[in-house]
């Protein structure tokens, strides 16, 4: 089975805004792959199925995927490998979003020891756990822990190139903690500044992961009443939907 040409198929169905049809596709490939037994594209499809029960909201598929991602992962001896750990990354982000916050910590700190022994510090894939796990310290209540993880996140993302709208992300995601846990109001004030100039500098692409992130972020803007700066978003976000790319 061809893995590239079901994740390229899959990519065109949730842009199409078909996911559900997404997520059924992917269940017929995954017994295509069975009957060729073809372990490899069968892992490579299960951990899509992952990230795809996420945007359906499928809980008991999604933690069934779970269960199936991590016991081929191990049965297959790529625990150990950047690989193997990225799947139970992808793992461990499903279970947070469907409640099982202490099993996703407990694979979040083991893709960590992972990542440590087998990737460069400028792998993108260190941001994305830092976040992650971060994330899931604020859900466990722990707010030195989320803190702690969201500015080695940023540390992360300073390494790699066009990484403005994912430290955006992450300034907001700061802006939120703070909110919740310190009340500390000059903090969240330098924290959405920025924010803000992450999706406003001039070096910053002006494409469709600029409007996806700018969605993402106008929420927390508007929380915490920077209507100046929700205004400006939304007209670049409306400059982007023109498909016009000479925005200053």
């Amino acid at each position: 089975m061809d893995a590239r040409r079901v994740v390229m198929a899959l990519d065109k169905l949730n842009i199409e805004g078909r996911e559900d049809e997404g997520a059924r596709l992917l269940e017929k490939w995954r017994d295509e792959a069975k009957c060729e037994h073809d372990e490899k594209s069968e892992l490579t499809i299960v951990s899509e199925m992952l990230g795809q029960y996420r945007r359906t909201g499928e809980k008991e598929k999604g933690l069934l995927a779970c269960r199936d991602a991590v016991d081929m992962v191990y049965a297959m001896s790529y625990e150990s490998t950047a690989t193997g750990a990225t799947i139970l990354v992808n793992a461990a982000t499903t279970l947070k979003a469907f409640g099982k916050t202490d099993e996703s910590f407990n694979l979040f700190k083991k893709c960590e020891k992972v990542y440590e022994k087998t990737l460069t510090p400028d792998d993108y894939r260190f941001s994305a756990l830092y976040n992650n796990m971060a994330l899931t310290y604020a859900d466990l209540g722990d707010f030195g822990g989320a803190s702690e993880y969201f500015f080695k996140a940023l540390e992360s993302l300073e390494k790699i190139d066009n990484s403005d709208c994912d430290r955006a992300c992450t300034w907001c995601n700061l802006a939120e903690l703070y909110d919740n846990f310190s009340e500390d109001e000059e903090k969240i004030n330098e924290f959405m500044e920025n924010a803000f100039s992450c999706l406003t500098e001039k070096n910053t692409k002006k494409d469709s992961y600029l409007a996806y992130t700018i969605d993402r972020c106008l929420p927390t803007f508007d929380y915490f009443g920077f209507f100046l700066y929700s205004r400006k978003l939304r007209e670049i976000r409306s400059l982007l939907d023109g498909d016009k790319n000479d925005i200053s």
